[in-house]
């Protein structure tokens, strides 16, 4: 015999004027939700979360290129999204411009270059065992990334900068 819940609906519970008002007019539940979003002061999509209510006017992207420098298909090769390399990346730089005591986007590329390795080395070791022969046989993986900027209220994207380079197939880290 299945269990069933047994629990009244939680609606049953509210008082019966209330249930009669949103009753006959439904639009009055409505017009309670939006009366209690604007004191609680969330005018979405004009929300006052600093997530949401302001825009940095920096960005980037990042991508990966064989040894010849062309781009490769990250995801059709091992199923992982640039997406999360730039995740990986970006939480690396972070933690590096702490370090460095300075902005992200002061970081040169040869301060981000240790970062960059480790992504690298992330990408190949987290690649489905299958995709490593055709990873091997690209002879290096190099991470660039591109900045986006607003400037004079245009977007600019400027010049891609190579980060990192790791020869294929990479060699055990070092001891000692």
């Amino acid at each position: 015999m299945p269990a069933y819940n047994l629990e009244p609906n939680p609606v049953t519970r509210l008082p019966s004027s209330i249930k009669s008002v949103f009753g006959r007019f439904p639009l009055a539940a409505l017009l309670a939700l939006v009366v209690l979003c604007l004191a609680l002061k969330e005018n979405y999509p004009f929300s006052h979360f600093p997530m949401y209510s302001s825009f940095t006017d920096f960005t980037f992207y990042v991508y990966l290129t064989d040894a010849e420098g062309d781009p490769i298909p990250t995801e059709t090769i091992t199923y992982i999204r640039t997406g999360k390399i730039k995740k990986i990346f970006d939480s690396e730089l972070k933690t590096l411009s702490k370090d460095l005591d300075k902005r992200k986007r002061e970081l040169t590329p040869a301060d981000k270059e240790d970062a960059g390795l480790l992504v690298l080395r992330w990408y190949y070791n987290n690649a489905p065992s299958a995709s490593r022969p055709r990873l091997d046989a690209l002879g290096a993986l190099e991470l660039h990334q591109v900045d986006i900027v607003v400037a004079d209220g245009e977007i600019v994207e400027k010049p891609s900068q190579r980060i990192a380079r790791l020869e294929l197939p990479p060699s055990p880290p070092q001891e000692g």
